[in-house]
Formats: C-alpha cells, sequence, structure tokens
C-alpha cells in the first residue's frame, strides 16, 4: 500500500490535471508515467501507464520500541483493571501498524512476556499468603481467574488484527490461548501453588463427605477453571491430570478406610444400604461440582473399595446370603444382586452361595443315605424347600420383561406366555426359566438351584424310589377331592423333581410297580390325572420312556371291553356251563388281561384255588379262546385280590373282607379245620415259601 494521499499535488493530479513540465510532474508525484505503443504503424493505440519511482522510505528506528511501550502499559493497566483511560481504537491501530511494519513477532513475544511477568507475581503472591484458608485460597483463585479471563479478552480485542494474520500465517496460539496456556503452567502449576490448590479442594470434599456445609458452587468454579484449560502441550486433559486423577486416589483411599470402619459395625444389609447411600452422595457432587465424564470412573472407585475388595467378607457375614436366603430377607437379597451385579465377580460370588446353601439344606432333607427320613416326608420337605427357592428367583433374580437385560441377553430366557400367569413352571437343566406373567428369570441363577438340588437327590440312591411311593400315595389318596388345577400344580412340582435325577430309568422301574398296584387293585382315584402324569414323562423323556405305562392303560381299557363281553357270554351259557360243572353263579369273576412285557410281574406257579373258583377260571378260558385263537392265559394269582365274606365264632353277623387271592386261598382252607400247621398250609395251598410268609404274616397281625 502506498501513502499517497499526503501529497497534496498527487491529490490534485488525480483528478485529471498533469504538470506542464516534465520537472513539474516528478515534483508533484512519487509516480511517473510511460508511454507503451501499439502496434507498428498505429500510433492511435499508444497507451499511457503510471509507475511508482523505486525509492528508499527512511522508517523511525525506534518506531517498535516506542509503539511497544506504549502497549506494553496499556496491557499492565488492563491487569492491573485500570481501563478507565485508555483508548482502546488507539491502542488497535498501534498494533495494527506494528503488524504492517513487520514486527509481529516482535509484539507476539513481548505479550507473551508481559503476560509470563504479571502471573508470576500471581503465583508469587498465592502461594506467599499462608494465612489463607482452603476456602479463601481458592476463592482468591476464582476471583483472579475471572479477572484475568476478562483482562486477556480485552487483548485480544487490543490484538485483533495481530490474531487475524500474523498468528494465522504462523500458527501460533491466539492471544487468548496464549493467555489460558500461560496461567495454566505459571500458575495453576506453580510447585508451590499447584499442592495447595489440591489440597484445598479435597479438604473441602472430605468436609462435604463428613456432611460438614461447604460452598460447592465454589469448588464447581475450580473445576470449571480447569475444564477451560483443555489439554497442555503434551495433549493431556488439564481437568483429569490436575484433579480428576488426584481426586479418585484420593476417594479410593477414603473409602478403603471407610468400609473397614463400617463392616465391623454394620451388619451385611446395613453396609450395602449404606453403600448405595454413598454412592448416590457421590453422584450428586459429581453433578454439583465435577464434570459428567468423572461419574463412572467415581462409581468404579466407589464399587471395587466398597463392594468388590469385600465380597467374600460380605457373603460370609453372619447376616449375609445365608442368613438373607434362610430366613426369607427378600428385599435384602434384592439389595444385595443389584449392588453385586455392578462389581465384575459380584453374581459369581452369589452363585457359588446361594448354590452351597441349596445343596446343604437338600442334604439335610435326604441325610447321608444310611439314616433318611420318611420317604413321603423327605418328597415334601424337597418340594418345600423348591417352592421356597422358586420364590426367591421370582422375588429377586428376575428381569422385567422388555427391560435393556432382556433383549436377546445370553443370561435370559422366557418360557412361552401359555405357562399360565399364575403357576410358576420350574425350568429343567437344559437352562430354562421360570416365567410367570411378565417375569424372567436370570438362567445363570436358575442352573445354580437346579445344579444344587440336583447334587443333593442324586446323593441319596433312594431318592426315585422315594419320589415314586410320593406320587403314588398322590393318585391313589390325595388327589381324591382336588380340583384339576391343584392336581395339575402337584404333578408339575413332582415333575420338577423328576428333572432333578440322573437315572431316571431306576424311577421308571418304580414307578411302574407302583402303576400296576394301583391298576390291579382298582385304586385309582382320577384317571385324567394318572393320564397327565403320563403326558409330563413323554414330554420330558420321550414316547419310549412310558410306552409299556401306556400299554398297561390300554390292557385296563381293553379288559373292561373283554369283561363287559364275558358276562353277557355268561349269561346267554350259564345253562350249558351248569350243565358241564364249569362255572359257579355264587361266584363273580372279574379278569384283567396284561400283555406280556409290559407289566413289572414275574410270571409265578398258580396256587390251588377253590372249586367253585377253578369252574370260573375255565369259563372264562373258554370264552377267551373262542374270540382269540392262537393266545394263551397264564394266571397270575399272586397279583389279584378277593372279596370274601366269612362267619367267625362269637359272632352272630358276618364280616366282609377285601383280601389278596393267596390270603383268600389262605382262609379258605380254614373252612374245613379249625387250626393248621404251616407245613399244612403250604402244602395245601402250594403258595410260593416268600409268599406265603408275606400273606401269613399279613393275616396275623391284621
Amino acid at each position: 500500500r502506498l501513502r499517497v494521499m499526503q501529497d497534496k499535488g498527487f491529490g490534485k493530479n488525480l483528478k485529471g490535471h498533469l504538470p506542464s513540465t516534465e520537472n513539474d510532474r516528478k515534483r508533484a508525484s512519487p509516480f511517473k508515467m510511460t508511454t507503451v505503443g501499439g502496434r507498428s504503424g498505429d500510433a492511435s493505440r499508444k497507451m499511457t501507464r503510471i509507475t511508482p519511482f523505486q525509492h528508499t522510505i527512511q522508517a523511525d528506528p525506534e518506531f517498535a520500541e516506542k509503539t511497544w511501550n506504549v502497549l506494553e502499559n496499556a496491557i499492565r493497566e488492563v491487569f492491573e483493571r485500570n481501563t478507565g483511560n485508555l483508548s482502546y481504537e488507539q491502542l488497535y491501530r498501534l498494533a495494527y501498524t506494528m503488524v504492517l511494519a513487520k514486527f509481529g513477532d516482535f509484539l507476539y513475544n513481548n505479550v507473551n512476556n508481559t503476560i509470563s511477568d504479571h502471573l508470576k507475581t500471581l503465583a508469587n503472591s498465592l502461594s506467599s499468603r499462608s494465612e489463607l484458608s482452603d476456602y479463601n485460597l481458592l476463592k482468591e483463585l476464582r476471583t483472579e481467574w475471572d479477572w484475568y479471563k476478562l483482562s486477556i479478552s480485552h487483548l485480544r480485542d487490543i490484538l485483533m488484527y495481530m490474531d487475524r494474520t500474523f498468528v494465522a500465517n504462523r500458527k501460533k496460539k491466539s492471544v487468548y490461548d496464549l493467555g489460558v496456556g500461560l496461567f495454566r503452567d505459571i500458575v495453576v502449576r506453580d510447585a508451590r501453588l499447584q499442592p495447595m490448590i489440591l489440597k484445598a479442594f479435597l479438604d473441602c470434599v472430605d468436609r462435604d463427605r463428613n456432611e460438614e456445609p461447604i460452598d460447592w458452587q465454589l469448588l464447581g468454579a475450580i473445576t470449571k477453571l480447569l475444564s477451560d484449560m483443555r489439554t497442555d502441550a503434551r495433549g493431556l486433559n488439564v481437568y483429569q491430570v490436575e484433579l480428576e486423577k488426584p481426586f479418585l486416589e484420593h476417594s479410593a483411599r477414603y473409602y478403603r478406610g471407610y468400609s473397614q470402619t463400617c463392616l465391623a459395625t454394620m451388619t451385611c444389609a446395613g453396609y450395602l444400604s449404606n453403600a448405595e447411600t454413598k454412592l448416590a452422595e457421590e453422584n450428586r457432587r459429581v453433578e454439583q461440582y465435577l464434570e459428567s465424564r468423572t461419574r463412572g470412573k467415581l462409581e468404579s472407585v466407589l464399587l471395587e473399595e466398597l463392594i468388590e475388595k469385600n465380597l467374600p467378607t460380605l457373603i460370609d457375614m453372619p447376616s449375609g446370603l445365608v442368613y438373607m436366603l434362610q430366613n426369607d430377607r427378600i428385599a435384602d437379597l434384592k439389595l444385595l444382586r443389584s449392588i453385586f451385579r455392578r462389581v465384575p465377580a459380584g453374581e459369581n460370588v452369589i452363585c457359588q452361595g446361594l448354590k452351597k446353601e441349596v445343596v446343604y439344606q437338600g442334604m439335610k432333607i435326604v441325610g447321608d443315605g444310611d439314616d433318611a427320613r420318611e420317604p413321603v416326608e423327605m418328597v415334601r420337605s424337597l418340594l418345600d424347600l423348591k417352592a421356597k427357592y422358586d420364590k426367591i428367583l421370582a422375588s429377586v433374580f428376575s428381569v422385567s420383561s422388555g427391560s435393556k437385560e432382556t433383549e436377546d441377553g445370553p443370561d435370559v430366557q422366557m418360557l412361552p406366555a401359555d405357562s399360565g400367569p399364575e403357576t410358576l413352571v420350574v425350568g429343567a437343566p437344559s437352562l430354562r426359566a421360570i416365567s410367570t406373567a411378565n417375569v424372567m428369570i436370570d438362567k445363570r441363577y436358575l442352573n445354580v438351584v437346579h445344579e444344587g438340588f440336583e447334587e443333593c437327590m442324586n446323593s441319596y440312591n433312594r431318592s426315585a424310589e422315594y419320589l415314586s411311593l410320593y406320587v403314588d400315595l398322590q393318585l391313589r389318596q390325595e388327589f381324591k377331592d382336588m380340583n384339576e388345577d391343584d392336581i395339575d400344580t402337584r404333578l408339575n412340582a413332582d415333575v420338577t423333581l423328576f428333572r432333578f435325577l440322573q437315572d431316571k430309568d431306576v424311577f421308571a422301574r418304580y414307578y411302574t410297580q407302583h402303576l400296576s398296584k394301583r391298576l390291579l387293585q382298582a385304586r385309582v382315584t382320577s384317571d385324567d390325572a394318572e393320564r397327565s402324569f403320563l403326558v409330563k414323562l413323554k414330554n420330558e423323556c420321550g414316547f419310549l420312556y412310558t410306552s409299556k405305562m401306556e400299554s398297561m392303560f390300554n390292557d385296563i381299557k381293553t379288559s373292561e371291553d373283554i369283561q363287559a363281553s364275558y358276562r353277557a357270554w355268561r349269561s346267554s351259557n350259564m345253562e350249558i356251563e351248569t350243565d358241564e360243572g364249569a362255572g359257579d353263579s355264587s361266584t363273580e369273576l372279574r379278569v384283567t388281561v396284561l400283555t406280556t412285557g409290559a407289566w413289572p410281574i414275574q410270571s409265578t406257579p398258580l396256587c390251588t384255588l377253590p372249586k367253585n373258583l377253578l369252574s370260573s377260571l375255565a369259563s372264562f378260558e373258554t370264552f377267551y379262546y373262542s374270540k382269540h385263537e392262537g393266545r394263551k392265559l397264564a394266571w397270575q394269582t399272586s397279583h389279584g385280590t378277593a372279596e370274601i365274606r366269612g362267619y367267625f365264632q362269637r359272632s352272630a353277623r358276618p364280616y366282609e373282607m377285601s383280601v389278596s387271592v393267596h390270603s383268600m386261598v389262605v382262609l379258605m382252607l380254614f373252612n374245613a379245620k379249625n387250626s393248621l400247621l404251616y407245613e399244612e398250609i403250604a402244602a395245601e395251598s402250594k403258595i410260593p415259601e416268600t409268599d406265603l410268609q408275606r400273606t401269613l404274616q399279613t393275616l396275623s397281625l391284621a
């Protein structure tokens, strides 16, 4: 740019008045005119071009120093908060001129040095005032920072042209960023002042943790101060380095000691409740005077010091997990799980303790194998224990439907909705889950409960037999006056224990024996209940597992049809049978035809039956062979029953008795004699010795 406007003659020349002579032109303007010719022979195309003369402008050698002295004094006045007499327009022009005159580097360095000198004085002043309390030190720091930011803003306005040109071209820090960085390096990181600021801040935090009143807005201002400084020359975040890291370390030390004090004086539930309160308090502190990014880190520190490092201690406390499980402390268990699940090993510790307690309680029920409890009592106690833990699983170790944890997560499963809103459908060891309406069970806990029951049940070799006896009792007696829903609930509970049996074939062997007795002795109270239980067993183990049992039911149904046909046949052939001596109208015979191999019955020799009964057997054989050619009947009297009427001495009225066929044979022998020896009974009845002893024992003790 050329300062041509200072020459009045040139200003006049710009209006089109050219000087008359060459000397006048030279004297009037620093420019010279040159005529440039056009094409050859064309004089009309000549052009006039104005160019400046090549001469040197002499600058004031002390211009930079003088100008900077003015600016320096103004900057110091800004820092001293005496800005009332300053002309920002004049100061801006001075800085503008220095940059134009190529003194930008000189100006930038001197601004840096002036700010540094001021900040060094400030740091010395703050660090030397030992009489300042924690609060007053932080207040002074906040005040100085607020004034300093305002001062730097004024400097930024004065040096705006330098920021836009020189700083941008040289890729240096802007005036404001330069000022913030210098405050960070000279004041905040001063060797004497830095520990004073940190101690003051942490002491205030400790007072807050001890429920003493503090000015949390002041702490928030200090946090904002450090956050405004962003990163240093090494790329490290100032807030994280200067405050967050030492704050987290201090918090870890504080809660490490605090946890030991609480463990010595509190119950497990009280400790966990207090830990939850402390987590909420620290979250509030983050919201009030820390950056939000610190929340997760601080929570991790608290969980590590309060919970993770004390997991075994909390679980094994007299008021710990075992106490909560034994006393159905649902609310305490919920609290324990909600906090433990927030640390890496928390839920594994709960699972281990839960399984251990299930096994312990189960072993108390089943005994050591040599001194086991009465079968029905043992199974009922196991069912009560399972119901107890079903309730705990549904109440404590569940997640709500639609929550984040259930969105196709690997740790949660839910049964179909048609399993019913009120019935607990207990999962099998194949990782199914309990579902009640909108409740889903975390399968990790479900599995450990199942593993515990499986371990204690299979530790006793008669568990399968006892379970079969219990189901037999229910189907023979207890289901007599129950409605279908109650029966189904009971059967579901039975199937629950059945799932835990490792050798299910043992159960099948005992169950078929008990089932055969119920069917043959007509002790079935509910055919629907019998069929329902078979369906449940089939769903668990497949068709082959229940094929023989279903065949037994089919035999009973077929035998009813055969019996009806036999009665009709016998009525129409009564006269013929009487003439042949093959039947006895005083004897009513009911025969059940069993399929060989389907029933758990060993073939036994036929005992000596009364003659009138033998004629009825012959009559049935005649009927049956006429309907089924090629088949052969083998009478199994050891599994039959008889209803007889007897008269005894000193009693005028008859007695009607329901006994086994073998008992009937023995009693009939006493029609001929009043007393018989054992050998005589054995010889005449031809009952196998083992069965005869059992029969005589039953009759003598009845």
